[in-house]
């Protein structure tokens, strides 16, 4: 699992049925200090995640499992939020 952030909505017109169930969103992947890395990608959201929502995401084979229909073909869907962060100590005062 890895971090990511919701920075927006994807909008379709039509979808494929598979697809008539899933909300879409642009999620943006996190690293260990919350810092957005590379670019936003379309990730389904089952959960009906919030806007600004820091959430776990999969990629691959368990975004499938995501779908309603594990044949549904997904790059990355959102598996969890996450409700806090725990404030982690500096590396500089350890």
């Amino acid at each position: 699992m890895q971090l990511g952030q919701v920075v927006g909505r994807v909008t379709a017109v039509i979808k494929d049925p598979k697809y008539e169930s899933l909300t879409l969103v642009l999620l943006v992947a996190l690293d260990e200090e919350l810092r957005p890395v590379g670019e936003p990608f379309v990730a389904a959201d089952p959960l009906g995640c919030a806007q600004e929502q820091i959430v776990y995401w999969e990629s691959s084979l368990e975004a499938r499992m995501a779908a309603p229909d594990p044949m549904t073909a997904l790059d990355a869907a959102i598996v969890g939020l996450v409700d806090r962060l725990a404030n982690q100590p500096s590396r500089e005062s350890v």
